[in-house]
């Protein structure tokens, strides 16, 4: 945005920036969180606008800096050597901090993912429960897409589904109606429960690995305290 930091951004940098896209690869709650359905393709050979968004995103939380892997003599010196010791180590050191930065960036592509727009084989069933809901094929589109993702799919069916007041006057209807709308209900029930089990697979690894940092300086005076034997 050329407006911030007292206007130091409105130079020739940002001419042509589309102010749309502004702030995006900062703005985790309007890049990645608020749409329903995101334009990601990561097999094909073109950037989408919001591809290049998630993407730039993703490198300012977890890949501020970029590792490179040290040569080989230096990690293949000699073992009684002490310089190559402190080199092996740190190597160690740079592969488990990588290992847990990329733990927390498949939490950032397991959301990107479930927003990912979807084939829109779905999308002609959708409009037909819109249209009872007073939403027509252009506003439909407008908030879903025409290839709604997998997690606009799942919130127009856990909530939006259950607006359109047919659903409540089915419900007194014939016993055979109603069970199977409790049918669908307990199917709903099913994914968002075994959704809810994933996020929180995630938060669990990722509350691991936040303890497993704080007791870090812990461990290491332990360690370093710990009598050694000695070699005969």
């Amino acid at each position: 945005d050329v407006t911030d930091n007292a206007d130091l951004f409105n130079s020739e940098y940002c001419l042509n920036s589309d102010p749309k896209r502004h702030n995006k690869d900062i703005d985790v709650t309007r890049t990645l969180l608020s749409p329903r359905t995101l334009d990601l393709n990561i097999v094909d050979d073109e950037l989408t606008p919001q591809e290049t968004d998630i993407l730039t995103l993703a490198k300012n939380l977890y890949s501020t800096h970029e590792f490179v892997k040290p040569s080989e003599p230096i990690l293949s010196g000699p073992d009684d050597n002490e310089k190559t010791l402190k080199h092996r180590k740190l190597y160690l050191k740079y592969r488990s901090l990588i290992a847990k930065k990329h733990v927390a960036e498949n939490s950032f592509f397991a959301i990107a993912s479930r927003k990912t727009k979807g084939s829109g084989l779905s999308a002609n069933h959708m409009k037909e429960i819109a249209k009872q809901l007073g939403l027509d094929n252009t506003a439909f589109e407008q908030f879903y897409s025409n290839a709604p993702s997998y997690d606009a799919q799942m919130e127009f069916l856990t909530k939006r589904m259950f607006q359109d007041p047919n659903f409540i006057t089915n419900l007194i209807d014939k016993p055979a109606n109603v069970d199977r709308q409790h049918a669908a209900l307990l199917s709903l029930e099913l994914m968002q429960e075994r959704d809810s089990y994933d996020s929180m697979r995630r938060q669990e690894i990722l509350l691991a690995l936040m303890l497993e940092k704080l007791l870090e300086k812990r461990f290491n005076e332990v360690q370093a305290n710990m009598p050694r034997k000695k070699n005969k």
